[in-house]
């Protein structure tokens, strides 16, 4: 149980049943050690614990919500990061839980920039293979996407293309090069598809021929 990564991965909501939330919190007060206990036997976890006392709660009829205001969002964007080119080194790292992800990202390879400062994002097109978002930055600075990384992603800085870094050992990261208004697009393009698309075009064009020749010598 791990509440960093939790909310590197935006893991922000966590369901529990109203009376099993009351009786840990009042536990809590009176009895840390069984409040802990209760949380361990019924799923909610140091996880929920935390989320307890850190974040807010919403009241949902039977069931609280809890709510981890400590989240990060699907896209964001960080001043700094360091790079760890070694799997198991960087999974380690991912690990840690003093590590400030909403500052710096860990990544598997140098970026083409000096990142130094921080921004925001605010996404206006969100799609399994596709994401738009707008970006201000103050300068040269990195954009996390809280998605998986795979081969196949292409990334667009104003409609530049520009490399897709591999970053907190199994994310996404772009680099924004200068200080700004800037329009952001990803897309899932993988070279696979593209392949498929071609032997698929060629199998129609071929049985396509094959049926005209046929036709003419019954003629």
């Amino acid at each position: 149980e791990n509440i960093n990564l939790c909310r590197l991965l935006g893991i922000k909501f966590q369901p529990v049943s109203k009376i099993l939330y009351s009786e840990i919190a009042r536990s809590a007060g009176e009895d840390p050690d069984r409040a802990d206990q209760l949380a361990q036997m019924f799923g909610l976890g140091k996880t929920g614990l935390i989320r307890m006392t850190t974040g807010d709660v919403i009241d949902a009829g039977n069931m609280v919500l809890l709510v981890d205001t400590l989240a990060l969002p699907k896209i964001f964007v960080v001043p700094s990061c360091t790079v760890i080119n070694d799997d198991k080194t960087c999974l380690s790292a991912v690990q840690d839980e003093n590590f400030n992800f909403s500052e710096k990202v860990i990544l598997s390879q140098e970026p083409d920039i000096s990142p130094s400062s921080g921004g925001s994002a605010q996404i206006t097109e969100y799609s399994p293979d596709r994401i738009r978002a707008k970006i201000s930055t103050g300068g040269p600075a990195l954009i996390v996407v809280n998605d998986n990384w795979a081969p196949g992603w292409k990334a667009y800085i104003d409609g530049v293309k520009t490399d897709v870094l591999r970053a907190n050992y199994t994310l996404r990261c772009v680099a924004v090069p200068d200080a700004g208004e800037h329009d952001f697009v990803m897309i899932y393009d993988p070279l696979s598809v593209k392949i498929g698309y071609a032997v698929t075009l060629s199998a129609i064009i071929l049985w396509s021929i094959l049926v005209i020749i046929c036709w003419r010598k019954k003629i």
